[in-house]
């Protein structure tokens, strides 16, 4: 991502933006390895954790029957996931407020907000919706060259089943 930065002009949110929705366009199958996963090791006392960006785990939970808390709070029914890197439905939660900004190209913005997670449809509706600079969340364990958003508090843990 730095060399990309460097190329860009520190002009990075475009491409995270346009990233993090290819990754959302990946569905898993009921016969896919992420089911296997869970089946064989089950839901209790576990916590899953990924690097991932998608929501491959999220939606293979989902078809085994269990929502995502991505807190460690213990939920009956809910599989528990940490995204160390943050994940394509964690989102920036700005409220009623708008930030709105040209370019930000070179110009090292950081913001720190509070995230909210969005299940399947709020993302793609934010996605498709909701133009601009602001992609999905970095969590706060991920370093970016010039800029991110990084957020102070996660608001809601629990992914909403459809």
């Amino acid at each position: 991502m730095a060399k990309y930065s460097d190329l860009m002009s520190g002009d990075t949110k475009g491409f995270q933006r346009e990233l993090a929705h290819f990754l959302f366009s990946f569905r898993p199958t009921k016969s896919s390895e992420y089911c296997r996963l869970i089946e064989r090791v089950g839901i209790d006392q576990i916590i899953f954790s990924s690097l991932n960006y998608d929501l491959m785990f999220e939606l293979a939970a989902e078809l085994k029957g269990f929502g995502t808390n991505y807190c460690l709070d213990k939920i009956d029914q809910f599989v528990h996931f940490v995204k160390i890197h943050g994940s394509v439905n964690f989102w920036p939660d700005f409220g009623a407020n708008r930030i709105n900004i040209g370019s930000t190209a070179g110009s090292n913005i950081d913001v720190n907000a509070p995230a909210i997670i969005l299940d399947v449809n709020g993302t793609e509706h934010r996605f498709q919706n909701h133009g601009g600079w602001s992609p999905p969340c970095d969590s706060k364990y991920t370093k970016c060259p010039r800029g991110s958003y990084i957020p102070t508090e996660v608001t809601s843990g629990i992914s909403i089943r459809r």
